[in-house]
């Protein structure tokens, strides 16, 4: 009686064992998707059928702090075009991807604004109101002002590859783009910060968590 049950449970673990092994099987045959990876961090999945032609070596590490913090965004920019096309086709492609981050990161900017205007009414609790206001007022205004024009040198393509389809290409130019460089902003500031000694030590640590939370809060790809 007990060589019975340790024959069939043996005999009911090898099916399972082949069951979950076929199911496993079948979903690597059949799902339609492959990772795109970056010196061995996966960036995002693209077609199976899809040719890679380029990928930027050397960024392994930057990439899996990114992802580890929550700050790796990219964006996959297409153009359609003919065979041949590549190199001006991955142009286009490029620039359909700082379309995209050029509509997110005004997504940003107005999370920041309206998030820093919070923190600023939150400073402005001390006894020298006028003085605490003055240089937060300069502070908001000088990181907002240069938010836009200094935000996408963090941003750069790391992966090129064309996908076939009927009578026709599309090519993808995925762009990665580090919103860290977005918090250098704020030390420039520093200058000004200082002059608000306590307070401004607490108001530069909760503006760089304001910037935390606008690209965190953001959906990511």
């Amino acid at each position: 009686m007990d060589n019975n049950v340790v024959l069939w449970t043996g005999v009911g673990l090898g099916v399972l064992a082949l069951l979950l092994g076929g199911i496993f099987l079948y979903h690597t045959l059949t799902y339609p998707f492959k990772p795109l990876d970056i010196d061995g961090v996966k960036i995002a999945e693209i077609p199976k059928e899809a040719v890679i032609e380029f990928k930027k070596a050397g960024k392994g590490s930057e990439l899996k702090q990114l992802k580890k913090e929550g700050f790796l965004l990219y964006f996959d920019g297409i153009a359609e075009g003919a065979p041949g096309m590549g190199s001006v086709m991955y142009n286009q492609a490029e620039q359909d991807a700082r379309e995209q981050l050029s509509r997110y990161l005004n997504s940003v900017v107005t999370n920041f604004q309206q998030r820093a205007q919070g923190v600023l009414q939150n400073t402005t609790t001390g006894t020298d109101n006028d003085k605490v206001i003055s240089v937060t007022n300069n502070v908001f205004k000088n990181v907002s002002s240069n938010f836009a024009k200094t935000i996408q040198t963090g941003a750069e393509v790391v992966a090129k590859y064309y996908v076939m389809k009927a009578g026709r290409i599309e090519y993808h130019s995925v762009l990665v783009y580090n919103p860290k460089t977005a918090f250098s902003l704020l030390q420039q500031q520093s200058y000004l910060i200082e002059q608000l000694g306590e307070q401004g030590k607490e108001f530069y640590e909760n503006l760089n968590k304001v910037l935390e939370e606008a690209f965190k809060n953001t959906p990511i790809k």
